[in-house]
Parts: structure tokens; sequence; C-alpha cells
């Protein structure tokens, strides 16, 4: 049978904007206790008094990793370059035995133009390609044959240089998405290689972005 501090716990890890929040001390640990008690009711099949719920609130907040949380603020702050790009078009194909041919006739012929923005990124059963908005034309000639499952046009692109190591930084990625939803950006696609990070957003957005990253390295 689960515990008190357990089911508590389980509720926190579940809502890291809450966990960061109390840690922070910016939320009431009585009012949260009113609010979860139900649920902790119910998985532990018995009632429960609020003021032991409260104190497994409060425990929870000291033993949440402080230090994790300075190594990630530090290792933000080593951030590299940021590149953006704008005018850019996202299109998703369904995966099919003729898409790696059409893949590699739109590279070949992108050589020609002046310094497109291409890139594939391929999952288990599709395709996402987002190019600059010159190669359209390129790329409904192209991709005729194939099955389009969604494009999305007037977006841009933020890149960022990540420092070495950065695959071994637990939380690093949720840092960055953290900052993003509470500053109400949402995310189109994501590209990621080994040292860099690239998000897709619509062109709206991409100056707040680009202003949260900057405060990220601070």
């Amino acid at each position: 049978m689960k515990t008190i501090s357990q089911i508590v716990d389980e509720i926190l890890q579940r809502e890291p904007f809450i966990w960061e929040n109390l840690n922070d001390g910016l939320i009431n640990a009585s009012a949260l206790a009113r609010q979860i008690a139900p649920e902790v009711i119910s998985v532990l099949g018995r009632d429960v008094n609020e003021s032991a719920i409260m104190m497994a609130i409060r425990r929870a907040g000291v033993q949440t990793p402080l230090a994790l949380q300075s190594r990630l603020k530090q290792f933000a702050k080593r951030l590299g370059d940021m590149t953006m790009r704008s005018n850019l078009e996202d299109f998703t194909f369904k995966n099919s035995s003729t898409l790696a041919s059409a893949q590699a006739m739109l590279l070949n012929e992108a050589v020609a133009f002046r310094d497109p923005f291409i890139t594939f990124s391929q999952g288990v059963a599709e395709t996402t390609l987002i190019v600059s908005d010159s190669l359209i034309e390129e790329v409904n000639r192209i991709f005729a044959s194939e099955e389009l499952i969604q494009h999305a046009s007037s977006l841009s692109s933020l890149t960022i240089r990540l420092p070495d190591q950065n695959s071994a930084i637990i939380g690093l990625y949720y840092l960055i998405f953290r900052n993003l939803a509470w500053q109400g950006i949402n995310v189109v696609e994501v590209i990621s290689t080994t040292n860099e990070f690239t998000i897709i957003l619509q062109d709206d957005q991409i100056e707040n972005a680009f202003k949260i990253f900057k405060e990220m390295r601070r």
C-alpha cells in the first residue's frame, strides 16, 4: 500500500510547474493540500487529514533536487550562438517507397538556390520537410505523388548551439520547453542534432523566443 508521501510525490512529479513553484515558495502548501486531497484519498482508499497531506507536500519541497536546478541554470548560461531564419514552410508526408528518391531529388535541385533552408525529419509513419518558401514550387512538383498529411506556412526557425556534453545534462530540454511554455509560445516542430537544437515557430512568436533564450544565457 502506498503512503501519503508517495502519493503526493507522484502527483507533484506529474505537475513540474507546481513542483517548481512550490520549491520557490510561490504556492501555499495548505491550498495545494486541499486541491489534491480528493486524489490522495481515492488512491489511499480512506480519509486523510489535510494536515498530513500538507506535511507530505512540505517534505517534497525540501527534497527537491536544488543542486540539479542550479547546474541547469549554469549550463543554460553556456548556450552558444543563435541563428534565426524566416519564410519557412512545413510539409508532412506519409512515408512511402518513393519518398527517399523525392528527398534526394529536392536536395539536388536546392543546390541551385542561394542559402536555402532544408531539413527532413523521418518518423515511423511520416516524414516532415521544412524548407525556405523559395522552394515551394519544387516541393509541390517533386512530391506531387506523395500523400500530404499537413502543410503549415509563415514559420520561422531559431537554432541554438548547445555546449559540449549537453546530452549528459539531465533536464536541459525540459528547461527550454518550460521557459517557452511559461510565455505561451507554441513550438510547431523540433529539430535536434548532437550539438544543435532548432525550434520551428510561428513568425509572430520568434522574437519572444529569441528574448527568452537571451535571458537564459544571462
